[in-house]
């Protein structure tokens, strides 16, 4: 957007100062128009340092204070303060001659160690991922175990409620035909009771007619006034 325009014109321009020219000081001085300002003196005139017309510290603490603090600490502390310690390190070793029992020095001792103790860890989380691996397939095979167990059970009960109906429907079906023969047993009775003399009958069964025919001619006998 047009702010970071205009930052990076600003940046472009203290930048395009360099090599910078510093002038620092602590004492104040009556400037132009009455205002106290930190200055320099010398024989040949007077040196404003917040005036850029002058010098160029003004620019040189933006750039390091405000436009670029993260990257001078970053650049000062993996950089120059890196390079500081191995060689003083280094120095160090090679001034004692101090040797370790293989023979290696500190810092390639310190090295073999930190690859060391990098290849424990990567070992280590592979481990931890195959006991998880392993746990889950364990978690996922007892769920499997427990839906076909499930279904087992489904279809048990499904086999035997279908046998129950069939039983059920064999029932009804036998007390249909139960049922069935006992009214036509029922009708077949009521007609062989309306018979004549003749014996004449429907069809139920030869002895239960005779007996019919037989109770129905005494009855007929003892109307009649025979006996």
């Amino acid at each position: 957007d047009r702010g970071n325009e205009e930052e990076l014109l600003k940046l472009k321009r203290l930048r395009d100062r360099a090599p910078f020219a510093v002038v620092g000081a602590n004492t104040l001085i009556v400037g132009d128009g009455g205002i106290r300002v930190r200055a320099r003196s010398y024989p040949w005139g007077v040196v404003e340092v917040e005036n850029m017309e002058h010098n160029d510290f003004a620019a040189l603490r933006y750039l390091l204070l405000t436009a670029f603090m993260q990257e001078l600490r970053d650049v000062t502390h993996n950089v120059h303060y890196e390079n500081y310690r191995t060689a003083k390190l280094s120095g160090i070793a090679q001034e004692s001659h101090f040797q370790t029992r293989d023979g290696k020095d500190p810092m390639s001792l310190m090295e073999a160690e930190k690859k060391e103790h990098e290849a424990k860890m990567r070992k280590m989380e592979a481990e931890m991922e195959s006991v998880f691996e392993q746990k889950v397939e364990e978690k996922n095979q007892k769920l499997r175990e427990f839906e076909n167990d499930l279904m087992r059970r489904a279809d048990q009960m499904r086999e035997q409620l279908r046998a129950q109906e069939q039983e059920q429907e064999a029932a009804r079906r036998a007390f249909d035909l139960e049922r069935s023969n006992w009214e036509e047993a029922w009708r077949e009775w009521d007609i062989g009771a309306d018979i004549g003399t003749n014996g004449a009958t429907l069809g139920l069964g030869e002895r239960v007619i005779n007996e019919v025919i037989k109770e129905r001619a005494k009855t007929e006998k003892k109307r009649k006034g025979l006996f």
